[in-house]
């Protein structure tokens, strides 16, 4: 998801460069995660939503990866 903290960083990198942090911020997507985009914070409050009802009650002692493809995992 992005936050302000990654909106801060990518300021500050790009400071020096002629300060376009959305563009970088959009390269470390396109480069990191499968979605090629960060997380909206109403995505990632479905799927909390999703495992706190009935419909998961099946999922025991799983893993979930809410990162758009970002951790690289099989």
């Amino acid at each position: 998801m992005l936050t302000l903290d990654w909106i801060k960083t990518a300021k500050e990198l790009t400071r020096d460069s002629g300060g376009d942090w959305e563009a970088h911020l959009q390269h470390v997507a396109d480069e990191h995660a499968s979605v090629c985009r960060f997380a909206m914070p109403a995505e990632l409050a479905s799927f909390i939503v999703f495992l706190c009802s009935e419909r998961a009650s099946y999922s025991v002692r799983s893993t979930y990866f809410v990162d758009g493809g970002m951790l690289k995992t099989v």
